[in-house]
């Protein structure tokens, strides 16, 4: 991929993730604060990886996929009304674990693709209508 088109990537992709994690942020029920510090943290999982894909820096990209997935170990989905939180996350973390499987493998167009799908998982929770 050229440098061009990989900036390209990289903007589209940052547009893509800011849409998703804040244009239906009341899907979480405004009240959570745990769910909400993770969800940062997930952002800036994100944010890290994203950079990693725009300059080719495999320990970002590595870090930012790691941390994605240890985000989807520490949110509790218990709350009543919350399956459907849950089962959209867990097709987050199936699509955060098939990124680790690129990114181990060190290839750069395979992994760009699994982030794509990685933000598509992450657009699925955001897209539910507030509750």
């Amino acid at each position: 991929m050229n440098l061009l088109n990989l900036r390209a990537f990289a903007v589209m992709s940052a547009f893509c993730l800011f849409f998703a994690l804040f244009s239906q942020a009341g899907a979480f029920g405004g009240n959570n604060t745990e769910l909400k510090e993770q969800m940062q943290k997930r952002l800036d999982s994100m944010g890290k990886l994203l950079s990693g894909l725009a300059v080719d820096n495999w320990h970002n990209i590595e870090n930012g996929t790691r941390g994605l997935i240890e985000t989807c170990e520490a949110i509790d989905w218990s709350e009543p009304g919350k399956e459907l939180f849950k089962k959209r996350d867990d097709a987050f973390r199936s699509a955060a674990e098939i990124l680790m499987e690129k990114v181990n493998k060190k290839n750069l167009a395979d992994t760009q693709r699994a982030f794509i799908q990685v933000t598509i998982a992450c657009w699925g929770c955001h897209d539910l209508p507030p509750e």
